[in-house]
């Protein structure tokens, strides 16, 4: 689930920002990339630049459900985006 994923993002972004740990830094930098990784592509029957809520299995690829775009996938996404700024901007005062 791509929301799910984001949520792995934000997460790890409050602990980074509260802590200052680099493995948290490194979490969420991994979450955010498996976020957008999951984004529609140019060649995908919604558009590109579309956030789905999961991916199925059809023949022999991955596809994403007909809930394209999500809107509620949408918006954990901007927030996680948010969130990678914030920790970007509290990471480079140390």
């Amino acid at each position: 689930m791509v929301s799910g994923v984001t949520w792995g993002t934000i997460i790890f972004g409050l602990k980074f920002q509260h802590h200052q740990q680099s493995q948290d830094l490194q979490q969420q930098i991994y979450y955010l990339n498996r976020s957008l990784g999951q984004i529609t592509g140019k060649d995908n029957q919604f558009g590109e630049f579309k956030c789905p809520e999961l991916y199925h299995r059809e023949d022999d690829s991955y596809v994403p459900s007909d809930a394209t775009p999500l809107l509620w996938t949408q918006a954990n996404l901007a927030v996680a985006l948010k969130m990678m700024e914030k920790s970007l901007s509290v990471g480079g005062k140390n």
